[in-house]
């Protein structure tokens, strides 16, 4: 038994496989696919999803799928791995060089001369930008009167700004230079389309992830070459937020360097759910099954019903899962209810800890737990009667109450208690799964 999800490992040949595309995208991955090799503008496309919701597995993917097409190149760029970088020109500019095979030496050369020559242009233009900036505002409009120097200076400045413009000229056409290379790049290399895919854009330092979206939109975007990030659109809008300060219309301002929003696609199976299909995958890759049937299944449908009805992501159901491994490591296998109150305290653990160690402690009555964890609106799917209106309600309530209270309720909703049922010691329960934190 494993105590963590392994990753899921993925040649980069594999694509979208019916073992490992468990969230079936591959119809998603070939329609955005067609979209690219349809269109000759030049475009930036974004795929929106939360974090741990599958963004960087759907990305391997479909890197994979389009590495099989003869008429497309790929690279997939991680941008938090290069985070430490100043400048993401030559991040991204190192990534299409390498792209190029060893063979090609003379398209090499030409890329190389090309890109220095570009960012020259953009090291002279931070130079211009910032002398600008260090100097406005020390002179005003009487300092050289009377001094007898405002024909020197006249001079001087006559001299400067015929320099500029000529400097402004060659920047201008090194750029254009190396924006027109770049669009016969993938006819040079024997394919149509470049597609570059940045994922992890959101994790970037503000300002990094910024640069990369301007580099995209004044270097990069040209026709045949197709931008694609993966992200979570309110993660980057507040690091534009942060960047810029609160007043500015983070939505508006990417709407400057991103063309078409896509999401990452729901399953649309009435039964299994995205968290569900997950929980399945997770069991089975850490080995966390039993040999008791009824144990997995409960652990699943529990699971399951939480996940879809608190929204957790694929990341927040691994967190649980590793609570529940160490819990079954220590203690074996958990007789019912006790299984189904164990997965409720994991989920909490989790995604309401303050409300978790205070129910550890025995600070938190069943009233009081259901308003913190939010877990009033939780009914039983598929039409089942349970009393509380879900089993997880009705098991805390049996297990939190005092005995008068229990009763009143049995009696007011004519409901016996199951022979199943029985209290659970919930910190004590709690106290085996703080045993290893």
């Amino acid at each position: 038994m494993k105590l963590f999800v392994p990753p899921l490992e993925l040649t980069s040949l594999e694509g979208f496989t019916d073992e490992k595309d468990i969230f079936k995208r591959k119809d998603f991955g070939e329609k955005l696919t067609h979209l690219i090799k349809s269109t000759d503008d030049e475009w930036v496309l974004a795929i929106d999803a939360p974090w741990g919701e599958g963004k960087t597995t759907f990305i391997k993917m479909w890197k994979a799928s389009l590495q099989q097409d003869n008429d497309m190149l790929c690279v997939l760029f991680d941008a938090f791995e290069h985070d430490y970088q100043q400048d993401p020109f030559l991040a991204i500019a190192r990534e299409i060089y390498d792209l190029i095979g060893d063979k090609e030496v003379d398209l090499k050369e030409s890329f190389k001369k090309k890109s220095s020559a570009a960012f020259k242009t953009l090291v002279r233009v931070a130079i211009r930008v910032g002398l600008k900036a260090s100097i406005a505002g020390i002179f005003d409009d009487t300092v050289f009167e009377g001094s007898g120097a405002e024909d020197d200076i006249s001079s001087t400045l006559d001299q400067y700004v015929a320099e500029q413009l000529e400097s402004v000229k060659k920047d201008k056409e090194s750029l254009e230079y190396f924006k027109a290379f770049l669009k016969e790049l993938p006819q040079q290399l024997g394919k149509k389309k470049l597609v570059f895919i940045i994922d992890e854009l959101d994790r970037c330092r503000p300002p990094f992830a910024l640069e990369i979206l301007e580099k995209i939109k004044h270097l990069f975007s040209v026709p045949n070459v197709v931008f694609v990030l993966s992200l979570n659109r309110e993660q980057l809008e507040e690091s534009i937020r942060c960047e810029y300060g609160r007043s500015v219309d983070a939505s508006q301002y990417l709407q400057k360097f991103i063309n078409i929003w896509a999401h990452l696609p729901k399953l649309e199976d009435k039964y299994m759910s995205d968290a569900k299909q997950y929980i399945c995958q997770c069991l089975n890759l850490m080995d966390l099954d039993s040999d008791r049937t009824q144990y997995r299944q409960d652990m699943v449908e529990t699971l399951a019903d939480l996940a879809d009805y608190y929204h957790l992501s694929l990341r927040a159901i691994e967190r649980i899962l590793t609570n529940l491994a160490i819990l079954k490591n220590s203690r074996g296998v958990l007789d019912e209810p006790y299984t189904k109150i164990s997965v409720y305290l994991a989920v909490i653990k989790v995604h309401y800890p303050s409300s978790y160690k205070k129910l550890s402690s025995g600070e938190l009555s069943y009233k009081a737990l259901l308003e913190e964890t939010e877990l009033n609106n939780l009914r039983s799917k598929q039409g089942v009667h349970d009393p509380q209106g879900h089993f997880i309600k009705w098991i805390l309530f049996y297990s939190m109450s005092a005995h008068e209270d229990i009763e009143a309720f049995k009696t007011r909703n004519n409901f016996p208690t199951p022979a199943y049922y029985s209290k659970v010691d919930i910190p004590l329960l709690c106290k085996w799964m703080n045993m290893f934190q």
